[in-house]
């Protein structure tokens, strides 16, 4: 660390994001993966396409689940890649994800400025830096196209710029920050959260504030930024409503089905399926305190660190920190779903705790030292072992989308559930989504055609998470009334040709 005591902050932000942009690098080249997995990224992956072309044309592109601002910052970088979207929006997310581990220095030396040295509060805050280079959930965010890593970096950029006009109350701080928040908001709704944690640091320094005019006009001028800033996806809103908020049929949207009392439930049924969880939900928002992708080890300093703010009334840690950490954890665990990924949402908060903890725990250095380094190879080996999981995922996707190339007719008519996004970016073939279809669809579907018909389907799935849902309910459909021939076993899907 005595290499960094002289350097400037300039100096270390670019070194934590080199540091970061070659660990990501690393993973994405050593596993060979191209960013694609499971259904969402398929889908961010197809959007982004759909967006540019109705740009290119001159036409409102059309609404999707997400908002836009993914999409349009997406297109950008598209652009830079020469058009390549797969290489655009990777890259997207690995300079994202990699700017995020830069912007946590330089947030937790604002929120940490005043408690220690200027020497101590740097040492922390580039731990704090490299927490965000190595923990597997920012890793993991970085090579992977969905909009975790981008919103993220908007919402902590709206964070620290909000922090120095807490410190320094310069109009063009709040400005700033404000801006980010409005463009994080379009990129991930849940940042819009964040605008309850700022109203009361506002009003805060409003009460402690002998300029109470002058921030009065801040705050009008910032809002009225963010406001313009935010008119394009007032105009989707406005026109298409937020989809997440939509009951599909009877049953909720996970957002939908928002409610106090799920925090302490772990059994749901949604839009999405049947889910049984292990933990209660207000317990499992707590997981990243300790879980192995998220602070690890490093959870025992964030418990000295929340002992620490509260027993010395750190104002600036309490408000900023606690707050964060307080409106995404009563939000999502009021959501009737469990992801450990949008738990990165307040991550940076719990990082900023972990560094008060550990620079205010009386201990020998050298066991602090110690501590840390092990922190660091926990971090990066669970990384590691969590990506290469990813990598096998999208080596059971190849498995299924390499037999469809290979023994699946060119113009056969093929039904995919959950690997539809695979089957259609990596097969010649125009795949189409059993979900999306009830039994009488399906039935027109084979009385009209004259070619042979295939389904690929996670079958075990739908007597357990899709019981007694409409997807269940087709595919019973389908077998008491058509004969169903098993082609092949890939992983958890069965391969189906329909007899006629």
């Amino acid at each position: 660390m005595k290499f960094f005591e002289e350097k400037s902050n300039t100096f270390i932000f670019l070194f934590l994001f080199t540091l970061a942009f070659i660990v990501r690098f690393f993973f994405i080249i050593y596993f060979k993966f191209d960013g694609l997995y499971g259904q969402d990224a398929y889908a961010h992956y197809e959007w982004t396409e759909k967006f540019m072309a109705s740009i290119a044309d001159l036409h409102m592109p059309p609404r999707f689940y997400w908002p836009e601002g993914y999409f349009i910052f997406g297109s950008l970088f598209c652009i830079i890649s020469l058009g390549a979207t797969g290489a655009g929006l990777i890259a997207m997310s690995m300079v994202s994800s990699s700017l995020s581990a830069g912007v946590m220095f330089l947030l937790c030396k604002e929120l940490l400025k005043n408690i220690f040295s200027d020497d101590e509060t740097k040492k922390l805050s580039l731990i704090s830096g490299l927490v965000v280079c190595f923990a597997g959930a920012a890793v993991k965010s970085g090579i992977v196209i969905m909009s975790d890593a981008l919103g993220l970096l908007l919402l902590m950029c709206g964070i620290l710029l909000l922090a120095r006009y807490y410190n320094y109350s310069e109009r063009t701080n709040l400005i700033v920050s404000f801006a980010f928040f409005s463009l994080g908001a379009m990129t991930r709704y849940a940042d819009a959260l964040i605008a309850l944690p700022v109203l009361i640091i506002l009003a805060n320094l409003y009460i402690n504030s002998p300029g109470k005019t002058k921030l009065l006009k801040d705050l009008l001028i910032s809002a009225c930024a963010a406001i313009i800033i935010f008119i394009p996806e007032l105009y989707y809103i406005s026109k298409y409503g937020i989809a997440y908020f939509r009951y599909e049929g009877t049953a909720a949207t996970w957002a939908a089905g928002w409610n106090p009392l799920n925090y302490f439930r772990k059994d749901f049924t949604t839009f999405d399926g049947t889910q049984h969880y292990k933990l209660w939900n207000i317990l499992f928002v707590l997981g990243p305190s300790f879980h192995p992708g998220f602070l690890s080890l490093f959870g025992i300093s964030l418990i000295w660190g929340l002992v620490t703010a509260l027993r010395k009334k750190y104002t600036a840690i309490i408000l900023f920190c606690f707050l964060w950490i307080t409106v995404y954890c009563l939000y999502l665990a009021g959501n009737p779903f469990q992801s450990i990924r949008y738990t990165l949402s307040f991550f940076p908060a719990l990082v900023c705790l972990s560094a008060l903890g550990l620079g205010s725990v009386k201990i020998n250095d050298k066991i602090k030292n110690i501590y840390v380094i092990i922190g660091f190879v926990l971090l990066f080996s669970y990384s590691y072992y969590d990506i290469k999981k990813l990598a096998d995922q999208k080596a059971k996707e190849f498995e299924v989308t390499s037999f469809v190339n290979r023994e699946i007719p060119e113009n056969a008519v093929l039904f995919t559930f959950e690997i539809t996004g695979a089957v259609n970016h990596y097969t010649t073939r125009n795949a189409l989504e059993f979900f999306n279809n009830d039994p009488e669809g399906i039935k027109q579907k084979i009385n009209s055609e004259t070619e042979d018909i295939y389904f690929i389907l996670p079958v075990e799935n739908f007597t357990k998470q899709w019981k007694d849902r409409p997807i269940e309910k087709t595919f019973n459909y389908l077998t008491a009334n058509y004969t169903l021939d098993p082609v092949k076993v890939i992983d958890k899907y069965l391969v189906l040709k329909l007899r006629k």
